[in-house]
Order: C-alpha cells, then sequence, then structure tokens
C-alpha cells in the first residue's frame, strides 16, 4: 500500500486526489486548512468567492469532470450550461459578446469601445475614484506585463463559456467531495498541516503536535500557505511571497417574480466595472467587482437592481471580501518550481495554479494541468499500476501537459 497525503482541498488538490484514487494499492488522504473543500472555489457564510464559470478551452478540467458523477446521476460536465456574455452599450443597450472584454464584442461600435477603455483604471482593480485608484481590495504592484499580456491574449481567443446553475458547493464541490469518498479517499476539513519532515524515504506531516507518516506528499496550497509551510519546514525555496489582487463579490438571492429569470439561460453582465452572473434555475446572481466605482453594499445592491431592471426587493445579499492571502488573485508570473525550489524533498510534489501549467489563467484549468503533472511524476517514482477505471479519467492522466509545473 502506498500511502499518499494531498495538503490542500482546492481544485489542484481535489483533482490530484481524484486521479491518484484510480491506482491500485494507492491510499490517499487529503487534509484542508479550512471549514470548507473547494479553495478559492469554496462557499462561506459569506457567499461564493466570485461569479464562478468555465471557459470552452478548460479542456483538462472539463474532461476531469466528466468522469465524477454529479447531481442529477450524469456527470458534474452535464451540469454546466452554456451562459451568454452580455455588454452595455448606449446606442444598442445590452448586446451579447463572444468575449469576456467587451473591447472585443463585434457588435460594439469602435467610438463606445474607446470610451470604455478611457473609463478603466486597471485590470482587476475593483474601486476607483476620480480615476486614483483608491481600492482596498487590489494591489497593483505584482501585475506582471507578460502575465496580464497572456490573460488579455487568452480571454480575447475565448469563444463560449459555462456555469453551474446555481451554488458552486451543491454543483461542484460537495458531489466531488462525495464521489472521492466513495473512491476511498479520505478527506479532512480543519486539518491545518504545521510542517512536513521528508527523512528515510518517508514524509512526515505535522499536524496539531501529532504526526502522520507517507510514502509521498503533494502541496497542492496556494502560494502564500506555501511559502508559510515551507519556512516552518525550514526548506530552502525562493518562492515570491507577493500580495496579490482582491476583488470584492456578492451572493444576492432574488425574488422568484423577477421578470429576468424569465430566461432559462445564464447569463454574464458586464456593466461599469461589476460583473453580474444570472443563474434563473436559482433565482440569485453572484456579483464581482473588478473596475467599478464602489464596492460598498449599498452600491452593489443599486448596481445590480439598475442592471438587472428588478421590481421586487432582493431576499438576502450576501458580501464577501476576500481580503485573506489565500482568497486573493495570482496575477504575477509563473512560478517555475525548479528556480524556486532547487532542490525538492524527495517524495514531496507541488500543484497549484500558480505554477507554471501551460495555462494563461491563475484558474481551476490551471489548478488542474498541476495537479496531473504532479500525479504523473508520483506514479513513475512508485511504479503505480492503475485499477480498473474510466476511460475518462484514465485519458486525463495520459494526456500531456506542455510546459507543466
Amino acid at each position: 500500500m502506498t500511502r499518499i497525503g494531498i495538503i490542500g482541498g482546492g481544485i489542484a488538490g481535489l483533482s490530484a486526489a481524484t486521479l491518484l484514487s484510480e491506482y491500485q494499492a494507492a491510499e490517499v488522504t487529503v487534509f484542508e486548512s479550512g471549514e470548507q473543500f473547494g479553495g478559492r472555489a469554496n462557499v462561506t457564510v459569506n457567499g461564493e468567492h466570485c461569479p464562478r464559470f468555465v471557459l470552452d478551452d478548460y479542456h483538462y478540467f472539463l474532461q476531469l469532470l466528466r468522469s465524477i458523477p454529479g447531481r442529477d446521476g450524469e456527470s458534474l460536465y452535464s451540469s454546466l450550461r452554456y451562459i451568454q456574455r452580455l455588454a452595455y452599450t448606449r446606442s444598442q443597450g445590452w448586446v451579447e459578446v463572444s468575449h469576456l472584454y467587451s473591447m472585443f464584442g463585434r457588435k460594439i461600435p469602435l467610438r463606445e469601445k474607446l470610451s470604455l477603455q478611457r473609463a478603466r483604471v486597471s485590470l482587476l482593480a475593483a474601486e476607483h475614484r476620480l480615476l486614483i485608484n483608491a481600492n482596498t481590495y487590489a494591489s497593483r504592484r505584482n501585475y506582471s506585463t507578460a502575465a496580464l499580456t497572456r490573460m488579455v491574449k487568452n480571454l480575447a481567443a475565448s469563444r463560449r463559456a459555462m456555469a453551474f446553475p446555481g451554488p458552486t458547493d451543491r454543483w461542484l464541490i460537495d458531489p466531488w467531495v462525495h464521489h472521492l469518498r466513495n473512491r476511498g479517499v479520505n478527506l479532512y476539513a480543519v486539518e491545518p498541516i504545521q510542517s512536513i519532515l521528508p527523512q528515510d524515504g518517508r514524509v512526515y506531516l505535522e499536524l496539531d503536535n501529532r504526526h502522520q507518516v507517507f510514502d509521498a506528499v503533494i502541496v497542492a496550497t496556494y502560494i502564500p500557505d506555501t511559502i508559510a509551510l515551507l519556512h516552518a519546514s525550514r526548506i530552502h525555496n525562493r518562492l515570491p511571497n507577493l500580495i496579490h489582487t482582491h476583488c470584492k463579490a456578492a451572493t444576492i438571492q432574488l425574488d422568484p417574480r423577477e421578470p429576468v429569470l424569465r430566461s432559462v439561460r445564464g447569463a454574464l453582465y458586464r456593466l461599469r466595472g461589476i460583473n453580474i452572473l444570472l443563474q434563473p434555475a436559482a433565482a440569485r446572481c453572484v456579483v464581482l467587482c473588478t473596475r467599478s466605482a464602489g464596492t460598498e453594499d449599498h452600491f452593489i445592491i443599486a448596481a445590480v437592481r439598475e442592471c438587472l431592471r428588478l421590481e421586487h426587493d432582493i431576499v438576502s445579499y450576501l458580501g464577501r471580501d476576500n481580503s485573506g492571502e489565500n482568497e486573493s488573485v495570482f496575477a504575477a508570473d509563473y512560478v517555475r518550481l525548479d528556480r524556486a525550489l532547487p532542490r525538492r524533498p524527495m517524495h514531496v510534489y507541488f500543484a497549484g495554479s500558480y505554477l507554471k501549467n501551460s495555462y494563461p489563467l491563475d484558474s481551476a484549468e490551471g489548478a488542474t494541468r498541476t495537479a496531473i503533472d504532479a500525479c504523473r511524476a508520483l506514479v513513475r517514482d512508485f511504479a503505480m499500476q492503475r485499477r480498473d477505471a474510466t476511460a475518462n479519467t484514465r485519458s486525463v492522466l495520459n494526456l500531456q501537459v506542455v510546459g507543466g509545473a
């Protein structure tokens, strides 16, 4: 039996656990420091981390979702729905665009595109006043020209986007965790790992003054937590200790009588720096402030009322500041693990969307790609043999990830 510990229950950690659960003689345990699994895809008492949508080039993540049973008895992939992407123009009102950025929408006149561009301050800045970035949620100093160029180029090429019909925990994380438990994976929440000690061909994990021993460990935490863990473990590294962008989000439950909910198709609205993912099946919307003139709750509610033309009072409002380090958005250069960690500890592997992973965005796709790389290396090192598995999961791990971590 090969005992494998996974530190971090986000998308990277859950992806790694899913892939490794398909191998015989593998005993997989996932440790999550927070109360909820999902990482930055979690749902807390303050609502969603952000509007959760999937682009059409999330090839590896989508393939993985095809192998996981969902709420409807089919796969998690089957629960996804294509959404409209809408931008507001003065001359035409709401128009559907084929890109996340309205600047690339063909139906928007050039004059209005230029007007929209002049009104912007910086990518992912959640608040500005009088053209001065006064945002308490964002940090501009770690932005990388290369990273932003990759981001814009990718989003400009993206044609279609998908989203789940309701809350991320109900439609993605909870079924995923249930599937892993059925596969024999051990999952523990509120279990922060204090240090790692590779010794004598084993890896010892310290948890609340006790130790558990594993044959191999995958570190799948976000970069601030990874840095803290490596420092506590006295493992020399050059990981960049950056402060990244934090954006205000809100989860708003709508009155089922609202006319905008009559549409059976979800939509992503963009208006003056406010992004609103409408989920009609759940009678709600999830809001992300990226370039808005304010982030106060009353400002967000007013913007949503105007955008969706609401006729009734909202049912409930949850605001989420995402001010923790592990809730931020990574907008700097990729981390090259071979440079940041010159001597990787034996039988310790790394995953996470901040690593060089061949995908331009800090996203579920990037997390999945690094999980594939980590699992592939671990399987090779331990000569693990696959048990009977679905063809879908087999194809995910066998796919080649170019430029992986």
